[in-house]
């Protein structure tokens, strides 16, 4: 196979072969370009997979802020009557919905995550819906109802089932970050590995193709002597 090559090299005329010196390596810088620029887009993904994360780690974190002020409020209100406790209670009803739709939003494509928080989304609305309803009856002058909330704890056990969907979703974004920076680390160390090797190869391919020029030229003058 070998002396094939060579015996065909040989055969081509002078023009051909310093065609061919210029070609070979630059088809070989082409294929590692190519895979270089596989790398490229790999790494891209993975970065847009990584912002995600950390978006959704920071809305994620907002959303539990608001559940936590809007339990604070309501029993502020329910234990003084004072209406200064209901002010951080508005602002979180306000704006507790929309922060979970972005939540939902962020984890679309991702089904375990967005499990998670339909089910921390239905616990909120049940737990906004009753004590919207017991702050009206306290406002009423019926505060006695939303005292035994309180007190038998009915609030603070919906609180804890959020808080066991809200570590799941946590749990599952960490392995999901994890998964991002990995994938990152190959896929730099990929494209570092593809732009080194194509360089070698080129230079190797184009050190091959000019001695077998040079042993073409060589070879006849050698033959000649003798």
């Amino acid at each position: 196979m070998w002396h094939r090559i060579v015996r065909f090299f040989n055969n081509l005329p002078i023009e051909r072969k310093l065609l061919l010196t210029s070609v070979i390596p630059l088809i070989a810088l082409v294929l590692s370009s190519v895979l270089t620029y596989r790398g490229v887009r790999t790494f891209a993904d993975d970065e847009d997979q990584l912002n995600r994360v950390y978006l959704t780690q920071r809305t994620a974190s907002e959303y539990m802020r608001l559940i936590l002020e809007l339990n604070s409020g309501f029993r502020g209100y329910v234990m003084t009557r004072q209406d200064g406790f209901l002010e951080p209670y508005r602002v979180a009803h306000d704006h507790i919905t929309s922060v979970g739709d972005q939540l939902e939003e962020l984890v679309r494509d991702h089904p375990p995550q967005l499990g998670a928080v339909h089910d921390a989304q239905r616990l909120v609305r049940t737990l906004m819906r009753e004590k919207d309803g017991l702050i009206l009856s306290a406002k009423k002058g019926q505060s006695a109802e939303a005292i035994h909330y309180v007190e038998e704890g009915r609030g603070r056990a919906i609180m804890l089932q959020i808080r066991e969907h809200m570590t799941r979703f946590d749990h599952l974004e960490q392995a999901a970050l994890n998964d991002a920076l990995a994938n990152m680390a190959k896929a730099r160390t990929s494209m570092t590995g593809n732009l080194l090797g194509g360089v070698i190869l080129a230079l190797a391919l184009m050190m091959f193709a000019l001695h077998l020029i040079a042993r073409s030229i060589t070879a006849p003058l050698v033959t000649l002597a003798k």
